[in-house]
């Protein structure tokens, strides 16, 4: 997002209308085929949000791939913000699971609205196991992960009526368009299923 949009968007803090009091960035960005924000950028915003009063929050599903994919450390790219969420169910291979981060007082918030809203969980301990699992082997595979989209890319190119779009992927997502095609996509998408391979429209 151009940080001069970001700053027109913001509304004057006035009795009349609700204040914008939270930016959020998403790093790596999915509907972007899982491109990385820059640093220099977060920061950007970062700047522009405290000079407004406004918090900066983090949407890192992906934070790990990025890390991995650029060699800056998670707590780098987390370090201008607020809050920051990262995801141990996707990339990092746990069955379930997200963690959200922040200071103690944000954290101790954040417990309270989420009893508030029924988000209560008994005998966590086995989720909680295979999140650990997720840190201390996942992490390392993410490498494997984007050279595995590299290569599914390239092998995608040379399909005819295939273009794609994030190319080359900056990490483990690979994203497809269908050019004009006789083929319905009904069918594409069974022939696919056949060979146990899944995708969505």
């Amino acid at each position: 997002m151009d940080l001069v949009e970001i700053e027109n968007t913001i509304r004057p803090q006035t009795n009349q209308i609700p204040r914008t009091s939270l930016i959020c960035l998403e790093n790596s960005h999915n509907y972007s085929g899982g491109s990385i924000l820059p640093l220099e950028y977060i920061k950007k915003v970062s700047d522009l949000a405290r000079s407004k009063g406004i918090s900066l929050h983090i949407d890192g599903a992906r934070i790990f791939n990025a890390s991995v994919a650029t060699g800056i450390p998670v707590s780098e790219y987390a370090a201008p913000a607020d809050s920051l969420m990262f995801c141990i169910s996707k990339g990092l291979g746990a069955p379930v699971g997200s963690l959200l981060v922040g200071t103690s007082s944000f954290i101790t918030k954040a417990r309270l609205l989420r009893k508030l809203w029924g988000g209560n969980m008994r005998q966590a301990g086995i989720l909680a196991s295979a999140g650990l699992v997720a840190f201390e082997d996942g992490i390392a595979r993410l490498a494997e992960d984007h050279e595995n989209a590299r290569c599914l890319a390239q092998g995608l190119k040379e399909i005819k009526n295939l273009m794609i779009i994030n190319d080359p992927p900056e990490t483990n997502m690979v994203m497809v368009k269908f050019s004009p095609s006789p083929v319905p996509p009904e069918k594409i998408i069974n022939a696919l299923q056949a060979q146990n391979i899944r995708i969505s429209l």
